[in-house]
Order: structure tokens, then sequence, then C-alpha cells
């Protein structure tokens, strides 16, 4: 008898934070710690990004804030940070105009690897000092 395929959350894993403070509009974050997504270790085949960004005056309507995955194919090196990694280019979170705001972003493909989050910050103006977090929750499927 053929079993079911189902869609299993993992554990919701905040990869930016303090690296988000004070974030220019136009500049990079630095990138996040090691997310280890190996199958042997998790092996989620997606994830769902939610960025919180809280800003002093109001983001440009229709600008973005990107999200780059840096895979580590190798286990111990990753892609450049020196601009936007050509081929680590995950989505964009689309801005409204407001100071603070949620944005999700679903279904994400993630490597099966090690990866640092990697975000540049296009929303027309500066992130405050605090309280901006990126974090992602894997989604895995499982059968039955």
């Amino acid at each position: 008898m053929a079993g079911n395929i189902y869609q299993d959350a993992g554990t919701l894993a905040t990869l930016l934070s303090t690296e988000l403070n004070s974030l220019a509009s136009g500049s990079f974050a630095t990138a996040s710690s090691a997310y280890d997504n190996t199958p042997g270790t998790l092996g989620a085949f997606t994830g769902d990004f939610e960025l919180v960004a809280a800003t002093g005056s109001n983001m440009t309507a229709g600008n973005t804030f990107d999200l780059y995955l840096l895979e580590s194919v190798d286990g111990a090196n990753y892609a450049g940070t020196s601009g936007p990694p050509p081929g680590c280019f995950a989505g964009s979170f689309v801005c409204q105009a407001e100071t603070s705001g949620r944005y999700v972003l679903r279904g994400v493909p993630l490597p099966p690897a090690k990866f640092k989050a990697y975000l540049k910050n296009g929303s027309g103006v500066a992130l405050s000092a605090s309280g901006s977090t990126l974090k992602m929750l894997p989604v895995m499927e499982k059968y039955t």
C-alpha cells in the first residue's frame, strides 16, 4: 500500500538580527552564520522566510529587500559577499509605504548543504538601530 506525503515544519531559526541594525538603503547586511541543511542533519527542501523591517520613516512602496543564499558545497567555503553573488538569488520582499513591515517569502528552495543568508536593503530608507530580523521556517516532505 502506498504511503502519504505530507509537509512538516522544522524549527524556526533566526538567521539575521543585529546584522540588520542601522543597515543603510542600498547596502548588504553581513552574511548570517551558517545554517546546516545537509541531508544527514535536516534536509529541508524549502523554507518560508519572514523579514521584519523596522525603520524610522516610510519605506518606498514597490522597492525590495533582496535575499541571497550563499551555499557551501564543500561545507567550508561560501560564495563571496562583495556584491550580489551570481546564482545565489533566492527572492525579494516587496516593500509597502510603512515604517515597520512584516514580509514573507514562502516555498524558497533550499540548497542541500550549509548556507548563509545575505540580504540587501533596497527599501529606500535605513533600518532602525534595532528591531529588524530575518527568520526561516524549514519545510520538509515526509512519508507515512
